[in-house]
C-alpha cells in the first residue's frame, strides 16, 4: 500500500454543482433565423430530453466515482473517473480524482500523467504536493524536488505531512529538500517568520512588575499564540485587579493593535507603531465623564539590561501636556 501522500482529496463530490458541456448549453441559441425558429422549436423537447439524459448519466458518474472512493474500490474509480474526463475533459477535479486512484492502484506513471492533466488545467499546491510524492515513487528526484517547490511557492502549509510522508523518504536527505521544509513552515507561520511580528517580542517571559518606587504592583505572563500572530498580557495585581490584552498587527492598516480588558469590565483599544528608538507606543482615546477628550499613552522601552519599562500618560489638553498614569518595570522571575 502506498504512503499517505494524498491529504486532501480533490475529486468531485456528489454536492458539487454540474456543469453539462459547452455545446448542449449552446442548443437552443444557435437557430437564429426566423425561417428556422419553428424547426428549433419541434428539436426543442428532444434537446431538453438529451441535456436531462446527460446530466442524469454525469450525475450518477459522479456519484458512482465518490462511492467507489469512500469503500476504497480503487480499480472501480478509477475507471469512473476516466468515464468522468471524457465526457468533461476540462474539469481538473476529475484528472485529481483520476490521478488519486491510480496512484492507490500503484499505477505510479499513469497517475503522473492525470495530475499533470489537473495541473494544467488549474494550479492547486495539493496537486503540486501528490505530484512530487508520485514522482518521488517513481524514482525520479529532480521532478518531485521541483513539484515539492512549486508546491511551497503554492502555499503547502503541512509541515508535518511533509516531514513524515513516506511516499517523500526518497527525496527528504537531498539539500533542496531542507530549503523547501523552511518555506512550507513559513507558509504554516507566516507570523513567526515576520520580522515587524517578532519586534515586540521582548516583552514575552515570566515577570515580576514594580512601579516607579520599587515597590512590587503584581506579575505579568506574556505568552506569544496563534502561531505568533498574537502576543497574550496576562495581568495579576497586588489588588485582586486582574486583566489581559491582545497585542497583534493589523492587516488592514499595519498598525499594532493592543484590546485591553479586565475583571471589572473595562476596556481599552490601543493602536501604534515602534518608534526610531526600537519602542513601542500606543495611543487611546476616550471621553471622561463629562465628555471631554481624553488622551492615553502607552509606551514599552527595551531596556538594556533584559528589563521592560511600562509607562502609561495621560492628557486632558489635545498632547499640549501629558500626566503619568503609572510607571512599571518589568523584571523576569
Amino acid at each position: 500500500m502506498p504512503g499517505k501522500c494524498w491529504k486532501k482529496f480533490e475529486g468531485t463530490q456528489t454536492n458539487e454543482l454540474r456543469v453539462l458541456p459547452e455545446y448542449i448549453r449552446r442548443a437552443s441559441t444557435q437557430f437564429k433565423e426566423d425561417k428556422v425558429m419553428k424547426y428549433s422549436m419541434l428539436l426543442l423537447p428532444a434537446l431538453l430530453g438529451a441535456l436531462s439524459v446527460l446530466a442524469l448519466s454525469q450525475d450518477r458518474m459522479i456519484d458512482r466515482a465518490a462511492e467507489h472512493v469512500q469503500n476504497g474500490r480503487w480499480k472501480e474509480a478509477a475507471g469512473a473517473y476516466e468515464q468522468l474526463v471524457q465526457s468533461a475533459p476540462s474539469d481538473a477535479n476529475y484528472w485529481s480524482g483520476l490521478g488519486y486512484s491510480r496512484y492507490m492502484l500503484r499505477q505510479y506513471k499513469r497517475a503522473a500523467e492525470a495530475y499533470e492533466k489537473a495541473l494544467e488545467i488549474r494550479k492547486t499546491a495539493g496537486a503540486m504536493y501528490n505530484l512530487a510524492c508520485v514522482y518521488s515513487l517513481l524514482d525520479q528526484k529532480l521532478r518531485s524536488l521541483d513539484w515539492l517547490e512549486k508546491a511551497a511557492e503554492g502555499g503547502f502549509n503541512q509541515t508535518a505531512t511533509l516531514m513524515q510522508d513516506e511516499d517523500l523518504k526518497n527525496v527528504r536527505t537531498e539539500k533542496r529538500f531542507a530549503v523547501i521544509v523552511e518555506r512550507v513552515q513559513r507558509n504554516a507561520a507566516p507570523c513567526e517568520f515576520d520580522p515587524e511580528h517578532r519586534r515586540f517580542d521582548f516583552w514575552i517571559g515570566e515577570w515580576n512588575v514594580k512601579n516607579h518606587a520599587g515597590q512590587p504592583v503584581g506579575k505579568s505572563r506574556i505568552e506569544k499564540m496563534l502561531g505568533g500572530c498574537v502576543i497574550l498580557e496576562n495581568w495579576t495585581g497586588g489588588t485582586g485587579y486582574e486583566g489581559k490584552s491582545l497585542n497583534f498587527i493589523d492587516p488592514g492598516t499595519g498598525k499594532w493593535r493592543q484590546t485591553w480588558v479586565d475583571n471589572r469590565g473595562g476596556k481599552i483599544e490601543f493602536t501604534g507603531s515602534f518608534d526610531e528608538k526600537g519602542n513601542l507606543v500606543y495611543y487611546a482615546d476616550a471621553t471622561d465623564q463629562n465628555g471631554k477628550p481624553i488622551r492615553r499613552r502607552l509606551t514599552f522601552f527595551n531596556l538594556a539590561d533584559g528589563r521592560v519599562r511600562q509607562f502609561s500618560q495621560r492628557s486632558m489638553d489635545n498632547e499640549k501636556t501629558w500626566h503619568v498614569e503609572y510607571d512599571f518595570t518589568y523584571a523576569k522571575n
